[in-house]
């Protein structure tokens, strides 16, 4: 990455203690070495014929990544203050992974980040006629179904309400939609 010399004040230190900031100097900075823990290069500040070398380390450490407490992945070789990128989240049916991550940019430091599953919910709607007669919201995955708790719609005219139809007997990773039916009433008539 190029050096961000904003904020960079030049002063030139004369023998008898004179000391006076300078803005007419140039900046030239040698390639790069790299290395597992860091990278290094040379900046040369030059001002009237003088010269003077920095050397400019940019750090190397590790992001080690746990979900539900044990060692997932490591990613090695992160630069300091460079923006934390974060790996891929690892799926699990049914649920939704958190990361959780202290830093935005990459310390001076290895660091762990954590990983946690949460069960994912999602909604039931209830349907009868095409209408929807109610809906359930955050059904957590796995629950059973036939635990759901809603009111049975009341009978109309001629018709009975005979239940609810779904195909699915545990709350799938998706919403849902639960029919509803009616079926016509049969009377006897006698003469």
């Amino acid at each position: 990455e190029s050096l961000n010399l904003d904020g960079l004040t030049v002063a030139a230190v004369y023998d008898n203690g004179t000391k006076v900031q300078i803005t007419d100097y140039s900046v030239s900075e040698t390639e790069a070495e790299e290395n597992s823990e860091f990278i290094r290069s040379t900046i040369t500040v030059s001002y009237e014929g003088k010269t003077a070398e920095f050397p400019v380390y940019w750090h190397r450490h590790n992001i080690h990544y746990v979900v539900d407490g044990k060692p997932y992945q490591t990613v090695k070789n992160n630069i300091v203050v460079n923006p934390i990128s974060l790996i891929e989240k690892p799926q699990k049916a049914g649920y939704v992974l958190n990361w959780d991550c202290a830093y935005t940019t990459m310390p001076n430091k290895d660091i762990v980040i954590t990983g946690t599953y949460i069960i994912s919910s999602h909604k039931v709607t209830y349907l009868i006629d095409g209408e929807i007669f109610a809906t359930l919201d955050k059904v957590e995955y796995g629950t059973e179904i036939s635990s759901l708790k809603v009111k049975s719609p009341s009978n109309k005219e001629g018709y009975t309400f005979s239940g609810w139809t779904c195909d699915y007997t545990t709350m799938p990773d998706t919403d849902i939609e639960i029919t509803g039916s009616y079926i016509p009433n049969k009377h006897t008539i006698t003469s």
